[in-house]
């Protein structure tokens, strides 16, 4: 397992955040932005519309700062913000 890494998210637009992964964690660090993902198979083009987003911290409280991810290949993890810029901890 990698170091993990802080991604700063923009809001209104993909942030990839993992590329190539099969699993991995993602930590909400900033709380004051909501957090939608989706994903792409590896080296498949970037996504660029927010309709097949799913919001992935479901509450706004310290219970749901982290989120397990499984796929069953290799895919790249995008973040969609929305109310602010947002920052996550990805351990891959």
């Amino acid at each position: 397992m990698a170091n993990p890494v802080f991604i700063d998210c923009t809001e209104g637009e993909y942030t990839k955040v993992a590329t190539g992964i099969i699993t991995g964690f993602f930590w909400r660090i900033k709380a004051d932005a909501e957090y939608f993902y989706t994903y792409r198979i590896t080296e498949d083009p970037a996504p660029t519309l927010f309709d097949d987003s799913v919001r992935i911290f479901k509450d706004d409280d310290e219970s749901d700062n982290v989120v397990e991810l499984v796929f069953n290949e290799l895919v790249d993890v995008y973040i969609w913000s929305v109310g602010g810029a947002g920052r996550l901890r990805v351990d891959v």
